[in-house]
């Protein structure tokens, strides 16, 4: 439901003003004028706060970055806030909430010119009431008749690079406005301000209970207030927009977070087998140990592990009494071998090596330089060089210009994770042949050169033979056949070229 009210509704609402009061207090909506106000967040949150035993002067977030700190425009990354720039001009902070208020008029004129006051002409939806007392201004709880019940979950890990906690409400609704506070709730009764950019981040909600202290921009994370909320449950999670109260009763328990280190040894992936380490676990913590697809299992310092492939790893360590948040360590598994080659503008499967080690090896590539130009394959950024069929596309951009142009000759290096072997060779635009070259970082490139002629014959060769797919393709999907697995692709690959 839009909770939006419109000027026709507080048209209607002055009308029957005589038999239904207001939120804002017993006394008619007549005698409150409506405005805007800055309000700093400790003022903001004093009035949540109301009964929590915990309560506390919520701070100001300082921020080191360039510019989030002030992106508080309409549609904005912390819109509905203000802020003031750092004195020494870098960074700056973001100081509260633009929020709507209530003012008695008998108030008015103490409030005026006060916290960047603006009166305005509709009621809202949702608003505070200032009182004034002795010329301090305070203010209330979030006045809303109509709060909503978020209907999606809420999940919380222990896994983040904001905090040391992050919360999440699924399927939240997009009218619901832009987020000018939220509130955490334990089953203990306490309640927990959370502020832009630090806490806030476009409704996920992050934390330090005093484990990380820094987040990876370089910001210092304020946890002294959030100490205890390791080991709570969770109870409600709530959003404050200037529609009002959007909250999501769950019961989260909050896995207490330590200090540990995890280290993992890298290992050929053929071997089955590696060692590792910990530091710092408590010894009530019952682990289990796990590692996405490998199958493992622990003896001592020993980590077995099959059906290992060349790659990057995470080994997990949860406490089975959940008591605890799991720590991890990560690892890579290599291989010497090269599964791939370069043939007439194709990366395409080597003479020796299995359709799935071929699939694995380009499902895994990371980075690619051309003339000594590196490119990252995957991730943000990336530049897409290697089209899905394995054809080097020449007409491959990145922000900045073509991959392919200013050269008649290109020197390529094609890099995967997993594999100390990279894939080295030459595109020549103006030869009449290929040149192809299997180079490995630890020895000498090895290259050999085909006319295209000859090869062309031999595909041509293949093609008038028979039109009946056959293994050893090189030229099919090799994303589709990473996902499909060995006798999946292989009967899905169209054969191009006779085996060699």
């Amino acid at each position: 439901m839009n909770k939006r009210k419109s000027l026709i509704c507080a048209a209607c609402a002055a009308i029957c003003l005589s038999s239904v009061p207001f939120s804002a207090s017993a006394a008619e909506a007549g005698d409150y004028v409506y405005g805007t106000m800055n309000i700093p967040y400790a003022d903001f949150y004093k009035g949540e706060f109301k009964n929590s035993p915990n309560a506390y002067d919520v701070d100001a977030v300082s921020s080191a970055t360039s510019g989030k700190w002030k992106m508080n425009e309409e549609g904005k990354l912390v819109e509905g806030t203000f802020n003031e720039a750092n004195a020494e001009g870098e960074g700056g902070k973001i100081l509260g909430v633009t929020y709507p208020v209530a003012v008695k008029k008998d108030d008015l004129s103490a409030v005026s010119g006060k916290m960047n006051f603006t009166e305005t002409s509709d009621v809202p939806a949702a608003y505070k009431v200032v009182s004034v007392d002795n010329g301090a201004i305070s203010f209330s709880e979030v006045k809303d008749s109509t709060p909503e019940k978020l209907s999606g979950e809420a999940t919380i890990t222990a896994n983040t690079a904001w905090g040391d906690y992050l919360v999440k409400v699924a399927d939240m609704p997009q009218d619901m406005g832009a987020i000018s506070g939220a509130l955490i709730k334990t089953t203990d009764g306490k309640t927990y301000g959370m502020r832009h950019l630090e806490n806030i981040w476009r409704g996920e909600l992050a934390w330090s209970s005093g484990v990380k202290k820094t987040e990876p921009h370089g910001n210092a994370l304020s946890y002294e207030n959030f100490k205890d909320l390791m080991g709570a449950t969770i109870s409600e999670v709530t959003y404050i927009t200037k529609n009002g109260y959007y909250t999501a009763e769950t019961s989260l328990y909050v896995p207490v977070r330590f200090e540990a280190q995890v280290t993992v040894e890298n290992a050929a992936a053929d071997s089955g087998k590696t060692t590792f380490k910990t530091e710092g676990i408590p010894a009530d913590f019952s682990p289990v140990y796990s590692a996405g697809d490998l199958n493992v299992s622990v003896e001592g310092d020993t980590l077995n592990f099959r059906n290992g492939k060349p790659g990057n790893y995470t080994l997990t360590i949860e406490d089975k009494n959940g008591k605890y948040a799991s720590v991890s360590g990560t690892f890579t598994l290599t291989t010497d071998k090269m599964p791939a080659a370069y043939e007439n503008g194709a990366i395409v499967k080597a003479a020796d090596a299995s359709v799935a080690d071929y699939a694995d090896f380009m499902s895994k590539v990371s980075k690619i330089t051309v003339n000594e130009k590196a490119y990252n394959a995957s991730g943000r950024g990336a530049v897409k060089i290697i089209k899905e069929d394995g054809t080097i596309d020449m007409d491959a951009a990145s922000k900045d210009a073509k991959v392919f142009e200013g050269s008649d000759k290109y020197s390529v290096k094609v890099e995967a994770v997993g594999y100390e072997k990279a894939l080295e060779f030459i595109i020549d635009t103006k030869a009449a042949e290929v040149t192809t070259a299997a180079a490995v970082t630890d020895a000498a490139s090895v290259t050999t050169t085909s006319k295209s002629g000859s090869t062309t014959t031999a595909k041509q060769t293949a093609q008038n033979v028979s039109s009946t797919p056959k293994t050893g393709d090189t030229r099919g999907s090799f994303a589709a056949i990473a996902s499909l697995g060995l006798a999946g692709a292989a009967a899905v690959i169209t054969s191009r070229r006779k085996n060699k």
